[in-house]
């Protein structure tokens, strides 16, 4: 395979199995420039907090109104983190819409409750939704029904806000009280999947591992100072301020339609396509072959056989 020169007819250049976020030369380097004394510091841990949220509410291509509204507010490892905690809380009582993050499918080997609609919903489940959706990149058709079945069933809503870093055109009001958790971390916005670090709200305290971790301190300090470092250096809506030029002369280039994610277009009958690639491409000059569909490992290759 020859990818030494941009070809837009060569569509090994697009990811259709798994799309992965973008990675920046810029996010590397930044890494390197950390000054990792601040570890030590006693308020750290809250000024990462309060800093992080800061960050979420600065955005103004994307929104979240109403975090003001929950008064626990915790370190997690990522957003794979609180999904962690809300499998171990609450197990076989949890339900996702189909086509939602595998991670899922992982926790459970395949066995969790796929809905379609809010409607099949029984009383008392839990519904775990990313939101802005990773099925759409924006709106779930199907998320006002949720909020009001929820409503009607003592359903308990949790948002995960894996996305919130890299998207566009989004807003939500998540001051609803059947929303009862949001977890956002840094992951998709700053290349930073290898440095699982972010914040959950949650109305009331939560047992399980994330109050545990942060109640006895047990925070990854480390990766705290890398996104406070992150944060200062990059602030809020970066990739879209900064490229979003070249993300549409990718979509125009490839015939793809624009999505609300950065690092996905989609086809035109609107099948999600990873750009990592030929967006590293012209933006770094590099062929990022972390963006191509032959750099699944064993395990994902497994995943997307089935």
């Amino acid at each position: 395979m020859t990818m030494n020169a941009y070809d837009i007819n060569n569509k090994d250049w697009l990811n259709f199995t798994k799309q992965r976020p973008i990675q920046l030369s810029t996010f590397i380097r930044n890494t390197g420039t950390v000054d990792m004394t601040a570890v030590t510091s006693t308020t750290l841990v809250q000024d990462f907090i309060n800093e992080f949220e800061q960050w979420i509410n600065s955005h103004q291509h994307i929104k979240y109104h109403g975090l003001n509204t929950f008064p626990i507010k915790d370190v997690i490892l990522g957003t794979t983190h609180a999904m962690d905690d809300l499998h171990w809380k609450y197990k076989n009582n949890i339900a996702v819409y189909e086509g939602e993050y595998k991670y899922h499918d992982r926790l459970t080997n395949g066995d969790i409750k796929k809905i379609k609609s809010a409607n099949e919903l029984i009383e008392g489940e839990h519904v775990i939704i990313s939101y802005p959706s990773c099925i759409t990149t924006d709106f779930h058709s199907d998320f006002p029904q949720l909020l009001k079945v929820a409503e009607q069933k003592n359903i308990s809503i949790h948002i995960d806000g894996a996305w919130f870093g890299c998207c566009r055109n989004f807003e939500l009001d998540v001051s609803n009280p059947v929303i009862k958790s949001v977890f956002v971390s840094m992951s998709k916005g700053f290349g930073m999947g290898g440095n699982r670090i972010g914040v959950r709200w949650t109305r009331k305290r939560q047992n399980g591992p994330v109050t545990i971790m942060n109640e006895h301190d047990y925070v990854n300090r480390s990766d705290c100072v890398l996104g406070l470092h992150r944060i200062k250096e990059y602030g809020a809506d970066y990739l879209w301020n900064t490229y979003k030029d070249i993300y549409s002369k990718v979509c125009k280039d490839w015939n793809l339609k624009e999505s609300n994610a950065f690092h996905v277009a989609k086809t035109q009958d609107n099948k999600l396509v990873g750009i990592r690639t030929p967006l590293r491409f012209l933006i770094d000059g590099k062929v990022d072959v972390r963006g191509l569909d032959r750099s699944l490992n064993k395990y994902e290759s497994k995943e997307f056989k089935k």
